[in-house]
C-alpha cells in the first residue's frame, strides 16, 4: 500500500493483479515449515549430543556457555545445509533448461531499459570492452534501440577521468550510439555506489521503466538483458528480479576455485534459496534488473543511529533497497533458472578478505533494521543471517578459548572407562556429524552433475573428481584464515575503525608473492604457532581438536602464495582441472571477451 491507501501497483498506473490464489499461499508456507522443521530437527539432534557430552561433566558456567554457543553456531551450519539439500531435490525433480526465447523482431514491443554501469578507478579499457561486447550483441539481436547504456563514474584521479572519457567517445563512435551510450562523471562522490546510483534515479530515473544495474566487472548476455525485461513486464508485482551470475576469467587457482565452486555448487543453493524465498528473495546489487518507479519512490536509504563505523548510511545498500521494495508491496525474485550472467571474483585471498571487510561492516550495519517495525520475518532473516554469517567467527573464537580454559582445569572424577570411551565416541559421532552437513551438499552438486550428465561441462568426470577433492582440501585449509580476519574484522567494525574506499582489484597482475604474503598473513602464521605450543604444552589431548583449524594458520604464507600465482592457475586451466561450463561451452559474450583479454 502507498501513502495514499492504495496497492502500490496501481498506484503507479501498472494494470491490477489478482493476488496469490490460497492454493499458491498454502505451497509457500508448506515450503518453509519444511525448510524450518529441517533445521529444527537437526539443531536438537546436534545440540541433545553436545549436551549429553557437557552434563557428564557437570554444569559450569562455562559448560552452559558453551552449549548456547554451540546451539547458534550448529544452527548457522544447518540453514545451510538445509538450503542446499532443498536446491537439490528441486534440481532433481525439474529439467533446467533456459526460458524458451524468441528473437526480437519488432523491438518496438519492448520496454525502453537503462544499464547502468557504476565505476570508481576501474580499468578503463576492460570496463569498456564490456560493454562493446553487451551492445554489439544487443545490436545483433534487434534490441540495440531498447537498451541505453549509462557509464556513472565516481574516478578522482584527472588521468582515470579522461581515460574514461576518451573510451567513452570511441565507443559511440564506433559503434554509432550516440543517444544510446551516455558517460558521466561525478564531481562529489557522496555515499559511494550508492550515492551514484541515486544521483542516476534522480537526472533520469523518470525516462526509463527499468533498470538493469551492473558492476564494472559484469557481463551479459543479450538474450538474458532481453528476456529479464520480458519477465518483468508480465509480472508487474516484481521490483527486483535477481540473476544469479557465474564466475569467469578466472586466472589464479584462487579465482579457478571459486568460479568452480560457483558453477559446481552454485546452483543447488541457489535453487534452495528459491524454494524457501521465492518472492521475499534479496537484491545483491548488480546482475540484476529493477522497476524503477517504485525503487525511486519507495528504496531510498535510511540514515541509521550511530556514530561508530557500523553506522549511518547504509554500505551493504543491495539488501536494504530489496527490504525497502518488499515493505512496499513490491516482490524480489532471483531467477536461478537464468543463465548468461557473468561477473569476476577478487584473484588471491588478501583481495577477498578486503571485501569480506566491506561486507563485514555492511552486514552489522542491519542490526536497527532487523529490529525496525513493518518489515516481515523473511526480510528480518535476512538481515539478521547476514549479520551472524560475519558473527560466527569472532563466536567461534570464544568457544576455542573457553574449550581451552576448561580444559586448563582439574578433570571431572572418571566414572569409568566404559563412561569415557562412550563419551569420546559421542564427541568424534558430533565432530562427524557436523563435517558431514558442511560437506554433504558438495557431494551432492557433485553427485547431481554426474547424474545429470553434465562432466563433461567440467572437462570429464575424472578431472571434475579431482578438481571437486582438491577443492574441498584447499576450502578447509584456507577457511580457518577466513575465520581469524573475520574475527578481526568484527571487532575492529565495533571498535569504529571505518573502511576505506578503494577500487577492487579485478585483474590478477604479477599474483600475490611471499613477500606480500608474509606481510598480510603473518600474524596469522605466529597465531597458528603461539596455539599449537601452548595448546601442546598445557593440554595435548585438546591440540588434536584444534588441529584442523591451527595447520590453516601454519600454512596461511605458502598456501595464500600459491593460490595467487597465476602462472600455477594457468598450469591448472592447460591440464584441464577446475573447469567450467562457461570455458568448456562458453557464450558468444564470453568467447568474445576471452578474444579480447588474449
Amino acid at each position: 500500500m502507498n501513502s495514499l491507501g492504495q496497492p502500490a501497483g496501481r498506484a503507479l498506473g501498472y494494470p491490477e493483479i489478482a493476488p496469490w490464489t490460497h492454493t499458491v499461499a498454502e505451497d509457500k508456507q508448506e515450503r518453509r515449515w519444511a525448510f524450518l522443521l529441517l533445521i529444527g530437527i537437526l539443531t536438537f539432534v546436534a545440540t541433545a549430543f553436545e549436551a549429553s557430552l557437557l552434563e557428564a561433566e557437570g554444569w559450569s558456567l562455562i559448560n552452559c556457555a558453551l552449549l548456547v554457543l554451540f546451539t547458534l553456531l550448529f544452527t548457522h551450519v544447518a540453514i545451510g545445509f538445509c538450503q542446499a539439500f532443498f536446491g537439490f531435490l528441486v534440481s532433481i525433480g525439474r529439467a533446467r533448461s533456459a526460458e524458451v526465447f524468441e528473437p526480437v523482431w519488432d523491438d518496438a514491443a519492448l520496454a525502453k531499459s537503462a544499464i547502468v554501469v557504476p565505476i570508481y578507478h576501474e580499468e578503463v579499457a576492460a570496463v569498456f570492452a564490456r560493454l562493446r561486447i553487451m551492445h554489439d550483441a544487443l545490436y545483433s539481436l534487434g534490441a540495440s534501440e531498447r537498451f541505453h547504456f549509462f557509464v556513472l563514474s565516481d574516478s578522482r584521479d584527472p588521468l582515470k577521468a579522461a581515460a574514461e572519457e576518451k573510451a567513452w567517445l570511441q565507443l559511440v563512435a564506433e559503434t554509432g550510439s550516440a543517444g544510446r551510450v551516455f558517460y558521466r562523471r561525478r564531481k562529489l562522490a557522496l555515499n559511494r555506489k550508492s550515492g551514484n546510483i541515486a544521483d542516476f534515479c534522480r537526472r533520469w530515473g523518470s525516462q526509463y521503466p527499468y533498470m538493469i544495474c551492473l558492476d564494472a566487472d559484469s557481463l551479459m548476455s543479450a538474450e538474458t538483458l532481453v528476456t529479464l525485461v520480458r519477465r518483468m513486464e508480465r509480472n508487474h508485482r516484481i521490483g527486483i528480479l535477481q540473476t544469479v551470475p557465474q564466475a569467469i576469467n578466472g586466472l589464479t587457482i584462487w579465482s579457478r576455485l571459486q568460479q568452480f565452486s560457483m558453477a559446481l555448487y552454485g546452483p543447488i543453493f541457489a535453487a534452495g534459496a528459491n524454494f524457501w524465498q521465492q518472492e521475499e528473495s534479496n537484491f545483491w546489487g548488480h546482475n540484476a534488473i529493477i522497476r524503477l518507479a517504485p525503487f525511486i519512490q519507495h528504496c531510498a536509504l535510511p540514515e541509521l543511529p550511530g556514530r561508530s563505523a557500523i553506522g549511518r548510511r547504509p554500505m551493504s545498500h543491495d539488501f536494504v533497497e530489496a527490504a525497502l521494495m518488499r515493505r512496499a508491496g513490491y516482490e524480489v525474485h532471483l531467477a536461478d533458472d537464468l543463465g548468461g550472467s557473468y561477473e569476476e571474483t577478487p584473484p588471491n585471498v588478501s583481495e577477498h578478505l578486503q571485501r569480506d571487510r566491506r561486507w563485514c561492516q555492511g552486514n552489522l550495519q542491519h542490526w536497527p533494521l532487523a529490529l525496525a517495525r513493518g518489515f516481515k520475518s523473511v526480510t528480518r532473516f535476512h538481515f539478521l543471517h547476514g549479520i551472524f554469517s560475519f558473527l560466527a567467527a569472532p563466536l567461534l573464537v570464544v568457544v576455542l578459548v573457553l574449550g581451552f580454559v576448561k580444559n586448563l582445569g582439574p578433570m571431572p572424577l572418571s566414572d569409568g572407562v566404559f563412561a569415557e570411551t562412550a563419551r569420546a565416541e559421542t564427541a568424534l559421532v558430533l565432530f562427524g556429524f557436523t563435517m558431514l552437513l558442511l560437506l554433504l551438499p558438495k557431494v551432492l552438486a557433485l553427485g547431481l552433475a554426474l547424474r545429470s550428465g553434465r562432466a563433461e561441462e567440467f572437462g570429464g568426470a575424472r578431472r571434475l573428481l579431482i578438481s571437486a577433492l582438491a577443492e574441498m582440501i584447499c576450502s578447509a585449509l584456507v577457511a580457518p584464515v577466513f575465520l581469524f580476519f573475520h574475527a578481526k574484522f568484527v571487532l575492529f567494525s565495533l571498535l569504529g575503525k571505518q573502511v576505506e574506499w578503494h577500487a577492487q582489484q579485478r585483474g590478477c597482475g604479477d599474483g600475490i608473492d611471499w613477500r606480500e604474503a608474509r606481510r598480510t598473513f603473518g600474524l596469522t602464521t605466529l597465531l597458528g604457532v603461539a596455539v599449537s605450543a601452548v595448546t601442546w604444552w598445557f593440554t595435548p589431548g585438546y591440540f588434536l581438536w584444534l588441529l584442523p583449524i591451527v595447520l590453516g594458520w601454519l600454512v596461511a604464507i605458502p598456501l595464500t602464495a600459491f593460490l595467487g600465482d597465476p602462472g600455477r592457475g594457468e598450469a591448472a586451466r592447460r591440464s584441464g582441472f577446475f573447469l567450467v561450463p562457461s570455458e568448456v561451452q562458453p557464450a558468444v559474450e564470453v568467447r568474445a571477451l576471452a578474444g579480447l583479454s588474449a
